[in-house]
């Protein structure tokens, strides 16, 4: 089964716009709460566990995509199990609830409604990518952001 000729549900925004879209995927104040790890000195934390989770996130959705398609029920349980907890640490909680939602339903019905909660998952995890996209030029550029 290709996941790119299934029908995706389309996530949008109540308020119609892409900024709304964007800023709601990451609840900023969990990202925020790990700022008191940061040494002094040191590169900016958040950054860095942006920029770890968006190489993370990337790889671990190619290769639940990968495990579907081979119907490796296990392995796609597996990976979401660690993108769900690597999401709810940095705030994305939608991406983490999708996760968690495939990791259930992966328990009892194998691969019957996994594609479509597949499409969502990468669909969800493309909104958060945008917001930390935003919040990491944020912090590398602060002087460009009103």
């Amino acid at each position: 089964m290709n996941l790119i000729t299934m029908n995706a549900p389309v996530i949008v925004s109540t308020t119609g716009k892409v900024a709304d879209w964007i800023a709601d995927a990451v609840d900023m104040s969990v990202l925020l709460s790990l700022e008191s790890a940061h040494a002094d000195g040191e590169p900016d934390l958040i950054v860095e566990l942006i920029d770890l989770y968006l190489e993370e996130t990337a790889l671990r959705l190619a290769a639940m995509s990968s495990w579907f398609e081979k119907s490796d029920v296990l392995s796609l349980r597996r990976e979401a199990h660690s993108l769900r907890g690597s999401s709810a640490t940095l705030g994305a909680a939608g991406t983490a609830g999708l996760c968690q939602a495939i990791e259930k339903i992966t328990e009892d019905d194998p691969l019957q409604t996994v594609a479509g909660l597949l499409i969502a998952l990468h669909q969800e995890a493309a909104r958060a990518r945008e917001r930390f996209l935003v919040e990491r030029h944020r912090r590398l550029r602060p002087e460009s952001i009103n």
